[in-house]
């Protein structure tokens, strides 16, 4: 009963990791910190009404004065940190109603790259509440908007990721190559290299991993495939891999923007973790299990260093493939009993699922070999 189960549930697999990567990294340009006591209000440049003052986060409203006299590109970016507080407290309504307003800040600005990153930040959202034909509409009105290159690859990006959490790859593909066009040579718009980026990453998952799962979905170790889909998952296992270790360079030279002080730590971890994820189950696919060892286990630690249980449980859910596909019976055990200790911590009952079945299957794998030595040592 329990491996009917997780054959049918294998499919969520791939929907958790794709959609808790692509809601927890993108642009953490929002990150903005400005801990400082709030500024007399004769200087404060920026008008704020009764909703905003009573509904808004005192340390956002401290936010929003300073850089309303320090530093005025700033303010839209507080009203994505605004909307996303919103967006973690479960008040949907109140997280569109921010990032709206920090498209409409930075449109007020002419900042149109700014605008793609507002605009992407409200599409995830909406796609995270099941809102898909709204996410839809937005992604036109963005498209409506005008935008020219390279802001207007933020149009393709929205598209490739609406058809890649809708399970069409190829056409995701397309849209993710589109937005890459567009973002060949920008060099100093940190708006756009952290779209260029997260594109990158994605295009990976859409070349092989989101089809990794459901050609998987009833085999567990590498003796399982037959030779045409073994070497289909080696060739593309092989691109993917250039795919994520692309995305590592690109977070390093976010890492240099200037502004990229703004950006939290966490973030560049987050994604730095799911990179060498991925990474380190398509090195396993490949029979290369030295270099994925190497690469789950940079996963782990940047995993522990980004404060993210969701990037933690992801890691050992990946772990947990590799040591099934490796056969290594042994750490399967050790990283099932890690991963049912958190996701009982949080109440994730799909994790917890999975646990207990690659726990099954180590017993039914040990009691075989206990029946193979009884038979043995009878002869």
């Amino acid at each position: 009963m329990l491996r009917k189960q997780i054959v049918n549930y294998f499919k969520i697999i791939r929907t958790i990791l794709v959609f808790s990567i692509l809601f927890s990294h993108l642009f953490g340009c929002a990150a903005i910190m400005m801990n400082i006591p709030a500024p007399p209000n004769a200087l404060v440049k920026i008008g704020l009404d009764e909703t905003d003052k009573k509904e808004i986060p005192a340390k956002y409203i401290q936010q929003l004065k300073w850089a309303s006299i320090t530093s005025d590109w700033a303010i839209p970016y507080v009203f994505i940190n605004v909307g996303e507080h919103f967006e973690k407290n479960g008040e949907e309504n109140k997280a569109v109603l921010y990032l709206d307003r920090a498209i409409s800040e930075f449109r007020n600005r002419r900042d149109f790259s700014g605008v793609g990153t507002a605009s992407t930040r409200k599409i995830l959202l909406l796609n995270k509440y099941g809102k898909r034909r709204e996410s839809l509409e937005a992604i036109k009105e963005l498209e409506n908007a005008g935008l020219e290159a390279p802001p207007k690859a933020f149009v393709f990006y929205n598209l490739g990721h609406y058809y890649l959490t809708a399970g069409n790859y190829i056409k995701a593909k397309e849209y993710y190559e589109q937005s890459l066009k567009y973002t060949e040579n920008v060099q100093n718009d940190l708006n756009v290299l952290v779209l260029r980026r997260d594109a990158v990453f994605e295009n990976g998952i859409a070349l092989f991993l989101g089809e990794y799962f459901s050609i998987t979905s009833d085999k567990y170790n590498l003796d399982a495939f037959s030779k045409e889909e073994y070497s289909w998952i080696q060739r593309n296992a092989e691109k993917s891999i250039f795919l994520f270790k692309d995305t590592l360079v690109l977070n390093k030279e976010i890492k240099k923007q200037r502004t990229s002080r703004f950006i939290s730590d966490k973030s560049f971890y987050f994604i730095e973790a799911s990179a060498y994820n991925y990474m380190g189950l398509a090195f396993a696919l490949m029979k290369r299990f030295n270099e994925s060892e190497k690469a789950i286990y940079a996963a782990e630690k940047l995993s522990l260093k980004a404060n993210n249980y969701e990037s933690e449980l992801n890691n050992l859910l990946v772990k947990s493939q590799i040591f099934l596909l490796a056969k290594m019976f042994d750490k399967v055990e050790e990283t099932a009993f890690q991963l049912n200790e958190i996701a009982e911590k949080y109440q994730l009952e799909f994790y917890k699922m999975w646990a207990q079945y690659i726990l099954s299957f180590h017993i039914r794998e040990k009691a075989m070999k206990q029946k193979q030595l009884i038979v043995l040592n009878r002869q």
